[in-house]
C-alpha cells in the first residue's frame, strides 16, 4: 500500500496550516505536467536567465551551492586499519568503565571483516574530503602513532589489572596471616 502525504503551506495571510493538494506521486506528476509549459516559457526568457546568472544558450540551473571537487586521497584498503584502532580504544574505555579485564572486552569490541569492508568505503570518502593535503606525506607516521596509542592504551589497562590482582593477593594474604 502506497503512503500518501499531504503538502502543507504556511503563509502570512493564513497563519494556520492549509492543505492545498494531495502530494501523492500521481498528483505530483500531473501538477508538474500542467505547469511545465509556464516554466519553460519563463526559463527561456533571456532577461530572466541573465538575472539568475544563466547564459541564454544553456539549460543549466543556477546553484546556490558551490560544488567542491573532492580529491581522492584514500581508498578503502588504506583506512580499514582504523577500525582496529577504534575497537582497541573503545575496548579500553569499556573495560575501564565496567572495571573488567581488557582481554575479556576486546573480542566483543572487534569489527569483523564484513563490517570493516562495509565501513571502509564511506570512511575513505570522508577522510579524503577532510584530510589536509599537506599531511599526506606523513601518513605512515600518523598510522604508527594511532596504532601505538591504541595498543598502549590496551597494555596500560592490562597493567592496571595486574596491579589490582597483586594488591588483591596481598590483601588476601594479610587477612589469612
Amino acid at each position: 500500500m502506497a503512503r500518501r502525504r499531504k503538502k502543507i503551506i504556511f503563509g502570512e495571510e493564513n497563519p494556520e496550516a492549509q492543505i492545498i493538494r494531495d502530494a501523492s506521486p500521481e498528483s505530483s506528476r500531473q501538477h508538474e505536467t500542467e505547469n511545465s509549459g509556464k516554466y519553460a516559457s519563463i526559463s527561456s526568457d533571456a532577461s530572466f536567465r541573465s538575472k539568475l546568472g544563466m547564459s541564454a544558450r544553456t539549460e543549466e540551473k543556477p546553484s546556490n551551492e558551490t560544488v567542491a571537487e573532492v580529491v581522492v586521497i584514500f581508498d578503502a584498503s588504506q583506512v580499514i586499519w582504523i577500525f582496529d584502532v577504534y575497537s582497541a580504544v573503545i575496548a579500553f574505555i569499556f573495560a575501564s568503565a565496567l572495571k573488567t579485564k581488557f582481554d575479556v572486552i576486546a573480542p566483543a569490541c572487534k569489527f569483523d571483516d564484513e563490517q570493516k569492508q562495509a565501513l571502509a568505503g564511506p570512511l575513505a570518502e570522508i577522510a579524503s574530503k577532510y584530510f589536509p593535503q599537506e599531511w599526506i606525506k606523513y601518513l605512515p607516521e600518523i598510522k604508527l602513532a594511532a596504532m601505538l596509542a591504541a595498543i598502549t592504551g590496551g597494555k596500560f589497562h592490562a597493567a592496571q589489572q595486574v596491579v589490582k590482582e597483586i594488591e588483591a593477593a596481598k590483601e588476601s594474604a594479610a587477612k589469612t596471616a
